[in-house]
C-alpha cells in the first residue's frame, strides 16, 4: 500500500512539473467524452453549446438546452470547473389534456480535474475528475437530492491523424436509487490542421447496459477558438431518441508551451 501511494504521488508530482497549456485549445466538446487534459495554469476556458433533443416520441417531446462549462486552471495540472444549463421542454401530444412547455435550469455542477499522466508527444494521458451535482426543484429536470460524479479520463494519440478518448464514470444522479456506471469511447480523425471528425459510443454499464452512438466534426478557428457540430442516436429506458448539437469553445490567459 505504501509503495502504491508513493508511486502515485511521484506520478502526480512529476506531472505537475511538466504539464503545460496545450498549443491548440483542447475542449470537452464535441461528444460525450471529457478530455484527459487540464487547461493549464491561469487559463480560463468556456465551452458552450445548443442542443436539440427529440425524446418521448409518443407525446412529441422536444428538449432544447443551452449549456456552458467554465474551466479555470489554478495549477498546470489542476483545474476547477462548473456547468450550468437552461432548458425548455415541450410536448405536442396531450397528457391528461395538457400540452405546452416549461423552461428552467436543468443542470448545475461544480468540480475539479487533476491530471495524473501527461505525454509530451504521442502517448497516453490520464486524469481524475469529480463534480458535485446540485439538486433542482423544477418540472424540466427535477433532481430530488444532491449527487456526484467521478470520472477516469483517458486519451491517446495512435498516430498523427488518429486519436482516442474515453471515460469511465461513477454517478449518483440525485434521481434514481442506484449508482450509475457509465462509459464513453471516441475515435477522432484529423482531416487537416483545422478540421477533425469523430465517432463515439457511450452509455450505461450498470444498472442496465445500453449503447448509444454520436458523430460529428470540429473546426479550429484559431489556436484559442473551436467550433463543433454533432448528432446522435440514444438508446434510453423508454425507446430510441436522437439529438443534434452545435457549440463553441474559447480560452484566454496562461502561457503556451
Amino acid at each position: 500500500m505504501k509503495i502504491t501511494t508513493t508511486l502515485l504521488l511521484l506520478l502526480v508530482a512529476t506531472n505537475l512539473a511538466f504539464s503545460k497549456k496545450q498549443e491548440t485549445i483542447d475542449s470537452d466538446r464535441p461528444g460525450q467524452s471529457m478530455s484527459a487534459h487540464t487547461v493549464g495554469k491561469n487559463v480560463f476556458q468556456i465551452q458552450s453549446g445548443l442542443n436539440f433533443f427529440s425524446m418521448y416520441p409518443e407525446i412529441g417531446g422536444k428538449l432544447i438546452t443551452l449549456s456552458s462549462d467554465v474551466r479555470y486552471g489554478i495549477l498546470e495540472s489542476l483545474e476547477l470547473n462548473a456547468t450550468l444549463a437552461f432548458s425548455n421542454f415541450a410536448i405536442s401530444e396531450p397528457i391528461r389534456g395538457y400540452t405546452g412547455s416549461a423552461s428552467d435550469f436543468s443542470d448545475y455542477q461544480v468540480g475539479g480535474k487533476l491530471s495524473v499522466l501527461t505525454s509530451e508527444n504521442n502517448g497516453p494521458n490520464l486524469s481524475l475528475q469529480g463534480s458535485l451535482l446540485f439538486s433542482l426543484n423544477n418540472l424540466v429536470a427535477p433532481r430530488r437530492d444532491n449527487g456526484f460524479m467521478f470520472s477516469l479520463n483517458y486519451s491517446d494519440a495512435i498516430s498523427d491523424k488518429i486519436s482516442i478518448r474515453g471515460n469511465l464514470r461513477l454517478m449518483d444522479d440525485g434521481k434514481t436509487p442506484d449508482y450509475l456506471y457509465l462509459y464513453s469511447l471516441m475515435a477522432n480523425f484529423k482531416i487537416d490542421d483545422k478540421y477533425s471528425c469523430f465517432i463515439e459510443a457511450f452509455g450505461l454499464l450498470q444498472p442496465i447496459h445500453n449503447t448509444s452512438i454520436d458523430a460529428g466534426f470540429s473546426q479550429i478557428i484559431n489556436e484559442d477558438v473551436l467550433f463543433d457540430f454533432s448528432g446522435g442516436w440514444l438508446k434510453l429506458f423508454d425507446g430510441d431518441q436522437w439529438f443534434i448539437d452545435a457549440g463553441i469553445s474559447f480560452r484566454f490567459g496562461g502561457n503556451k508551451k
